[in-house]
């Protein structure tokens, strides 16, 4: 299940379940985990990119607190934030490609 629906689910019921607050205290697991692969992490600590990683905390707090708006809100700028880093990756290895390609 994604973490929209766990959301929704949550807003109806009145809270998120102890399996959504487990899910949302690990990394792997929470909004930012739920994100592209290719983004790149610490295995231990999460993403590396120390703004989606806040965001990851900020997350949590929110599914801790039963704040289904913030959670909610939380969610879209780490959507955000995974798109805008996943155009950078794009952009650099591009730009790799072609710098390889004149210096061959």
């Amino acid at each position: 299940m994604k973490w929209k629906d766990r959301i929704k689910r949550a807003r109806e019921s009145g809270s998120f379940t102890n399996q959504d607050i487990k899910l949302a205290n690990a990394w792997v697991t929470c909004a930012c985990g739920e994100q592209d692969p290719r983004i790149p992490v610490e295995p231990v600590m999460g993403p590396e990119d120390t703004v989606l990683n806040e965001m990851g905390h900020d997350f949590t707090y929110c599914v801790d607190h039963d704040d289904f708006d913030g959670a909610e809100d939380v969610l879209n700028l780490i959507e955000l934030r995974a798109d805008m880093i996943l155009r950078n990756l794009t952009r650099s290895e591009h730009v790799n490609t072609v710098v390889d390609t004149q210096n061959s």
